[in-house]
């Protein structure tokens, strides 16, 4: 578990800086703004993290982050500053601080994570489907979905969810 979320932080962030080098932040999106549980959303603690939602107003409920965040600042000179907040269970990436645009879980975290409010670490393949449909790709040890302009990606090792992320450069 522990190798499979190392190399999901180490993808989110090659994902981050290469788009970020690419120019890609500004694109548009759908931007799913709520926290209420609709688009594209982790429940962490009681509190639906939902990609292109606000980060000032859920960030307290977070609880208290476990490391120094981290700035990812544009190649181009841009203005989409990225910034990584790490809690026990959950990273959480922001553009300027402001909107959410990425989600994975922590390394080591001992948190418990739903995805979209319904499937677990652990989970098995059968039990992601059954929550949320068939994959739009399925590959060995991944499943992929798109949840309103969202990628969502879903980790197995062997028959079991080990992982997962979320990324929307333009929430």
């Amino acid at each position: 578990m522990k190798k499979v979320t190392k190399a999901l932080s180490l993808a989110l962030a090659a994902i981050i800086t290469l788009t970020a080098c690419g120019g890609a932040g500004k694109s548009g999106g759908s931007g799913a703004g709520s926290s209420d549980g609709s688009g594209a959303y982790v429940t962490y603690e009681g509190t639906n993290v939902t990609v292109g939602g606000e980060f000032e107003g859920i960030k307290d409920k977070l609880g208290t982050e476990t490391k120094p965040m981290e700035t990812i600042e544009p190649c181009d000179g841009g203005d989409y500053i990225q910034i990584m907040h790490y809690y026990d269970g959950i990273t959480v990436t922001t553009l300027r601080d402001e909107k959410v645009i990425g989600i994975e879980p922590a390394e080591g975290g001992s948190k418990e994570i739903l995805i979209q409010g319904k499937v677990k670490m652990g989970d098995s393949a059968d039990d992601v489907k059954k929550a949320l449909g068939d994959p739009e790709n399925e590959s060995d040890g991944m499943m992929s979905y798109t949840v309103e302009g969202t990628s969502v990606m879903i980790y197995l090792e062997g028959d079991s969810v080990s992982g997962f992320m979320y990324m929307n450069m333009g929430a």
